[in-house]
């Protein structure tokens, strides 16, 4: 819900520190009487290579200011529940994304779906891995040869999707897909979260829409 609000608080003109402050009243607003708790600050990339001006990879609140160009990636949604973190990754763009920054975001989406596709009782971590791997070929990316790119419930339970981690998946297991790409336009991270059911997987949430969400 609370990356459902970002298009609509997030204008060019604001600054970080504003925008966090948006995020979190309205936040409060809508769920301040229940058992959740939100963190709007942490986790947020911003790049806008025209600019030259992006904020890599911080966990502050900064007075830089939003401006068209910029490609926002949120890492963790700042949300718990009974402690429990929605460990859901989401990008958008403000102003009409460049091409790079809609290739790019397809690129990460297409191996959600691909690591979504292979997700059941008897297929290993490693071979959730694989689908990913095998998608960023079909889509004319180098051999990926290492690097995880999914984990359990907040990194717990042992699951990691990695080569070397021959985990067999059981139903009830939460398997979260994080395929990052990181490069001068943007922090290409869609994370989506599955429950292993006794025949497939289901998500927890809404999927990472199919293109960049556009910040007007």
């Amino acid at each position: 819900w609370i990356h459902d609000q970002t298009p609509h608080i997030l204008k060019p003109g604001i600054s970080e520190r504003e925008f966090h402050y948006r995020l979190a009243e309205a936040f409060t607003a809508h769920y301040g009487n229940r058992a959740y708790a939100y963190t709007p600050v942490g986790a947020w990339d911003i790049r806008n290579p025209d600019s030259r001006d992006s904020a890599i990879f911080h966990a502050i609140a900064t007075d830089r200011v939003f401006r068209s160009g910029d490609t926002v990636s949120r890492c963790l949604s700042g949300v718990t529940y009974g402690g429990y973190w929605g460990d859901v990754d989401r990008v958008w763009h403000i102003g009409r994304p460049p091409a790079a920054v809609e290739y790019w975001y397809r690129i990460a989406w297409e191996c959600v779906r691909a690591m979504e596709a292979v997700i059941r009782p008897g297929v290993r971590c490693s071979d959730v891995y694989i689908a990913c791997a095998r998608m960023e070929q079909r889509l004319g990316l180098p051999l990926r040869l290492t690097g995880r790119i999914g984990h359990g419930l907040f990194n717990t339970g042992g699951i990691s999707v990695h080569p070397d981690c021959h985990l067999v998946l059981e139903p009830g297991m939460i398997v979260s897909c994080e395929p990052i790409f990181a490069n001068e336009w943007g922090w290409f991270d869609l994370e989506d979260q599955f429950v292993v059911t006794e025949t497939g997987c289901e998500p927890l949430h809404r999927r990472a829409p199919e293109t960049i969400p556009v910040i007007a």
